[in-house]
């Protein structure tokens, strides 16, 4: 069979995502989910062709559909590009209608990897450790770029406090986890010192950070 772009998109399976929804694979690969009206308003059928007319009338439907979706997404959270771009995915869409839905809410600024950075950083900078907010950006999608303008940014801002033990905020939570989890611990004794210096490095804390930080509340405790 030669192929044509008449006879292209072959439907080789419908399968159920719910009681009005069906995924249609084209070819054998997931290519898009339909409400049921919309498979008879086609004349979709496994084992059929979909005219390149049909096929392009579908995916400016579904374009629509994944641009209200990305907007109803970003009314309740922000996301990053890599975020949205896996929650349009597992709702069925096709890449070229995610791509076209990812670049209409750019484009009015609905969607900044760089703001996300910023606003994540800000909202943990007091609880977790650079390394692990970095690595948590990281995971959402964020370029290392993005992550280390962004860090650099918070954190110098954050470091212009006149305390000199303040002047990174990773001493001043370590100094927090240490008047909490550790208050009752002789951080004297090298044995259980070392015990907290390790379990405080595994959290993703600078080693130089832990010192600063131990060396403060030891001096405290003599």
């Amino acid at each position: 069979l030669i192929m044509t772009e008449e006879t292209q998109n072959y439907v080789t399976s419908i399968q159920e995502v719910d009681l009005k929804r069906r995924r249609i694979y084209v070819n054998y690969e997931p290519a898009f989910v339909l409400y049921i009206s919309e498979l008879r308003r086609f004349g979709i059928k496994k084992d059929a062709y979909i005219s390149s007319s049909d096929y392009e009338d579908i995916v400016n439907i579904l374009s629509k559909r994944a641009k209200i979706r990305a907007m109803a997404l970003l009314k309740d959270r922000d996301y990053t590009r890599k975020k949205l771009y896996e929650k349009l995915i597992a709702g069925g869409y096709p890449d070229e209608c995610i791509e076209s839905a990812i670049e209409y809410v750019s484009s009015y600024g609905y969607i900044d990897d760089r703001r996300y950075a910023d606003n994540y950083v800000l909202s943990h900078i007091t609880s977790k450790s650079r390394r692990v907010i970095e690595q948590n950006l990281m995971q959402k999608g964020v370029s290392a770029d993005i992550i280390m303008a962004a860090c650099d940014e918070c954190y110098d801002n954050y470091g212009m406090s006149e305390d000199e033990n303040m002047q990174d905020p990773e001493v001043d939570i370590i100094l927090k986890q240490l008047g909490s989890k550790y208050y009752n611990k002789d951080l004297t004794d090298y044995t259980q010192l070392q015990k907290v210096k390790a379990s405080l490095y595994r959290k993703g804390f600078l080693t130089d950070n832990i010192n600063k930080a131990l060396d403060i509340v030891i001096n405290e405790q003599k």
